[in-house]
C-alpha cells in the first residue's frame, strides 16, 4: 500500500505539479487559447499597470486620488501602507453612470485631486487636468492616464 502511495505522489508531482509550478515562475510561456488571453490578461479587469499607476503617484502623497479603471479597489489595496486617500466609484459597465462620473470629476476640478482614465468604453475620457502619465501595452491592454487637476 505505501509503495502504491509513493508512486502516485511521485507521478502526480511529475506530470501535474510540477509543469504548474514553472508555468507559474514564467507566464509568458504559458499557452492559453484567446478567449482566456483575453479575460485574464488583456480585459481592463486584468490589474495591467497597478504598479506603474503606485509608482506614478508616489511623489503625490497630499492629493486625493480617483480612480476611474476598472480595477480601482486592487490599487486601493496596494497603496493600502501609503499616504493615499484612493475613491473607487462605482462604475457601470452598461455606460448609466457616465455622467455621474463625469459630474463627479467636475466637482474635483481646481482641487489637490489626481483622476486615473482607463481607456475603456464606459469611462469618459475627457479630463479638464494636467497630463502627468500615460501608460499604455502594446498587447491591447487600456491604457491608462493619470492626470492632476490641481492645476
Amino acid at each position: 500500500m505505501g509503495f502504491i502511495l509513493v508512486i502516485f505522489t511521485v507521478t502526480w508531482v511529475l506530470t501535474i505539479s510540477y509543469p504548474f509550478f514553472r508555468m507559474m515562475q514564467s507566464t509568458e510561456s504559458v499557452l492559453l487559447p484567446e478567449f482566456d488571453q483575453r479575460e485574464y490578461i488583456a480585459s481592463d479587469g486584468s490589474g495591467f499597470g497597478l504598479d506603474q499607476i503606485v509608482s506614478a503617484i508616489e511623489p503625490f502623497n497630499q492629493y486625493q486620488i480617483v480612480g476611474l479603471l476598472a480595477n480601482c479597489n486592487s490599487l486601493r489595496y496596494m497603496v493600502l501602507s501609503q499616504d493615499h486617500d484612493i475613491i473607487c466609484p462605482r462604475l457601470d459597465p452598461a455606460g448609466r453612470n457616465e455622467e455621474a462620473l463625469t459630474d463627479l470629476v467636475s466637482q474635483m476640478e481646481r482641487t489637490m485631486t489626481l483622476i486615473i482614465v482607463e481607456e475603456i468604453a464606459y469611462i469618459p475620457q475627457s479630463v479638464d487636468g494636467d497630463l502627468v502619465a500615460v501608460i499604455q501595452d502594446s498587447s491591447g491592454r487600456p491604457t491608462m492616464r493619470l492626470y492632476s487637476l490641481a492645476g
